[in-house]
Parts: C-alpha cells; sequence; structure tokens
C-alpha cells in the first residue's frame, strides 16, 4: 500500500491506497479533530494525533478532517462495498 497527507488551507486528509492485498495504515502528527472517509463513510474522532486504518486491497481509504463522509454510492467503481 502507498499512503500519504495532504493540507491545503485548514483541509487535511489522510489517503490510503491498497492494490495486491490488505493494507494497513498508521498515520501520526496528524491534527486531532473527527476524520470521514470518503469511500466508506466511517468516522474516527482523532484526540491524540494518530489515525489508523485497514483497506481492502484493490480500495482506498481517503479520512478527510471534518470531511462530509461517503462520497458516491458503496461499492461503486474500484473501491469496497461499505459494510
Amino acid at each position: 500500500g502507498v499512503g500519504y497527507t495532504r493540507q491545503a488551507g485548514n483541509s487535511f486528509v489522510c489517503v490510503g491506497l491498497a492494490k495486491d492485498g490488505n493494507a494497513f495504515f498508521n498515520f501520526s502528527g496528524i491534527p486531532n479533530g473527527v476524520y470521514r472517509d470518503a469511500v466508506t463513510g466511517r468516522e474516527v474522532n482523532v484526540t491524540n494525533g494518530n489515525l489508523q486504518f485497514t483497506v481492502q486491497s484493490v480500495s482506498a481509504g481517503i479520512y478527510v478532517k471534518d470531511g462530509p463522509g461517503m462520497i458516491g454510492e458503496s461499492g461503486a467503481g474500484y473501491f469496497e462495498p461499505c459494510a
């Protein structure tokens, strides 16, 4: 898997991409707040600067600080279906 973060103004995102198998991501030193995954809608309250998540093979985790949550339909395209 490949993971990275990006910041633009007050917006912050943690992205994890998995291709050939599930991938675990551990981001540290990130701003505290509520992060919502644009793929599954999962919500995580970060209070210690750490965000951890697992991405299923051939999918992505796109955790946006104060983001709207799931974008699009569950299981659409290459992304994992939402549980």
